[in-house]
């Protein structure tokens, strides 16, 4: 079973906070960020339960670039892998948006296909298959490209279509994606 942990990163509970002098939000500089302890804790779980029941434990978190401080530090206890949301257009992100910006990210991280390519024997067979491999790995290019996590994709052997099959060129020459 894979698990995934939704965590932050938060300043360090020894760091000095100051409010910046209009009042609209904390003075920055010199603050050491670390990963929220709560989310320590969670990162140990996610282990414990990845030790017991097998699959993955997966990090996700939503910030700045010095987020993946913390999520080096979840990866250094034993992590399998992670997800950082950046991007400018989360900046000011409240609850809602940061849960629905998480969720859509394991949603996609979560999604699992297998990929066939398909041809026929007319020919050379070798380059037939060749040409079949390079169809299912575009498909799985724009599948990463639109965000489906390559752990997610599973790539098949070429299946070869007889000749004179209903569908002709078309039923030898295409992708097919089946959700595992």
């Amino acid at each position: 079973m894979n698990v995934i942990v939704c965590m932050k990163q938060v300043p360090d509970t020894e760091t000095l906070i100051k409010v910046k002098p209009d009042g609209s939000g904390i003075v920055t500089d010199d603050i050491k960020y670390v990963m929220n302890v709560y989310c320590e804790f969670a990162v140990e779980e996610s282990l414990r339960i990845k030790e017991k029941q097998g699959g993955a434990s997966i990090l996700v978190t939503m910030g700045p670039a010095r987020a993946v401080e913390a999520l080096r530090t979840g990866l250094a206890m034993g992590s399998d892998r992670s997800i950082h949301l950046n991007d400018p257009a989360f900046e000011g992100a409240d609850g809602y948006a940061t849960a629905k910006a998480l969720a859509e990210a394991i949603k996609k991280d979560s999604a699992r296909v297998a990929i066939s390519g398909y041809t026929d024997k007319t020919g050379d067979v070798a380059k037939n298959e060749e040409l079949a491999k390079n169809r299912a790995t575009a498909v799985r290019d724009a599948l990463k490209a639109a965000g489906i996590a390559e752990s997610g994709i599973e790539m098949r052997p070429p299946l070869f279509v007889e000749q004179g099959a209903g569908g002709g060129d078309a039923e030898a020459r295409r992708v097919e994606i089946s959700k595992l």
